[in-house]
């Protein structure tokens, strides 16, 4: 047993320390930027993950979608659609047009607003790009898709802020130059 155990174990040391290039070292719980825009289901998946901004804001819960809530604060309690209980003071401002710095209806709508630009920007860049497998015409049927979804929330967004919140036509990469200025309402009614 003695000896067994003087060969064995260099064995497994020498195992262990020499390394193997046949591992795959792709993680399997994330896929990178990188490796996923390459095919028409690819392509699919991010576009409807622009789609899926949409959702939360015109779900019809706010359990699945809690942006639906704030949307409905903004969109309703401003209207004389409908009212509310006295007792809830956020409601009754809204329903006075009496916004507070403190509420965060209009940054969780900024949000998804803009994580929707940002979706659709980031699939029409990965379309531009020579290393996807897409036909002509799917590249022409997700950049439609991809435009009309930054449109939309273009749209919101002169809607919400009078045209004058900032115009993301592209995706930011830098740290240095993450901050961008709010557009003119021109601007975005031209984008």
């Amino acid at each position: 047993m003695g000896r067994l155990k003087y060969i064995l174990v260099p064995v497994f040391i020498l195992a262990m320390v020499t390394n193997c290039a046949d591992l795959d070292l792709q993680p399997l719980d994330t896929v990178s930027e990188g490796a996923f825009f390459k095919t028409e289901v690819d392509f699919k998946g991010a576009t409807l993950a622009s789609y899926s901004s949409m959702q939360s804001l015109y779900a019809t819960t706010e359990i699945n979608y809690p942006a639906f809530n704030e949307w409905f604060k903004l969109a309703y309690m401003t209207s004389d659609m409908v009212t509310t209980d006295p007792g809830k003071f956020d409601f009754l401002n809204y329903s006075k047009f009496r916004f507070l710095p403190t509420d965060g209806s209009f940054q969780y709508i900024f949000v998804t607003v803009y994580q929707g630009i940002h979706r659709a920007n980031l699939v029409l860049e990965k379309l531009a790009s020579t290393e996807n497998e897409l036909t002509e015409a799917e590249k022409t049927q997700y950049e439609a898709e991809a435009r009309f979804v930054r449109g939309w929330f273009n749209f919101l967004s002169y809607n919400l802020w009078g045209g004058n919140a900032p115009l993301l036509l592209g995706t930011r990469k830098d740290l240095n130059d993450i901050a961008v200025g709010n557009s003119t309402p021109e601007e975005t009614v031209q984008a």
